[in-house]
């Protein structure tokens, strides 16, 4: 028993250690062959983008759109067209707007169906809210810490008779949130 290559289980234990050598085995198996069709996708799509559009066309439609959204002064407004090629581009400072608005919301979570709290005590109901999503966590198997949730939310006005309004809730980063 002193050698490192041998392991010994008892009976009960050695059949739920060979029960997941199994899924795991089955796991990477399914792993490997979505990876496999991953990198096919991505091989096909690359190879679809050389024939559409090269690096060049690209950079020069963006700084096209860059001197355009410059010329026009008009950064905050909708869709432009682009007069020599006829294509619909957008301009920069509205991709840009947009990546900040997706970054604001990367550390938010909505959820759905939680029954709210009959206290008329602002805290109580927080604190409840609160348990609530520790709860959901705890099931699925995610740790979350009370520091990392810095705002809970009920969404949308208050109905007596439904009392199941979404609730948002932001976490410190992304990785806190446990979804990562």
């Amino acid at each position: 028993m002193d050698s490192s290559d041998i392991m010994w289980f008892c009976v009960p234990c050695r059949e739920k250690v060979e029960k997941n050598i199994t899924v795991d085995r089955e796991i990477e198996e399914r792993c490997n062959d979505m990876m496999k069709m991953f990198d096919s996708r991505i091989k096909y799509l690359e190879d679809e983008m050389e024939k559409k559009c090269s690096e060049e066309q690209v950079r020069e439609i963006v700084s096209e759109a860059i001197q355009k959204s410059t010329e026009s002064n008009q950064a905050d407004t909708e869709d432009e067209t682009a007069s020599e090629s006829g294509k619909h581009t957008v301009p920069v400072s509205a991709v840009l707007s947009e990546i900040n608005e997706r970054k604001n919301r990367e550390c938010n979570m909505i959820i759905y169906g939680i029954e709210e709290s009959d206290s008329d005590n602002k805290e109580v109901r927080r604190s409840y809210d609160r348990d609530q999503v520790k709860e959901i966590a705890d099931v699925c198997e995610v740790n979350i810490a009370d520091e990392n949730m810095i705002k809970l939310v009920r969404l949308g006005k208050f109905n007596k008779d439904k009392k199941r309004r979404p609730l948002l809730v932001t976490f410190s980063t992304p990785e806190k949130s446990g979804i990562l």
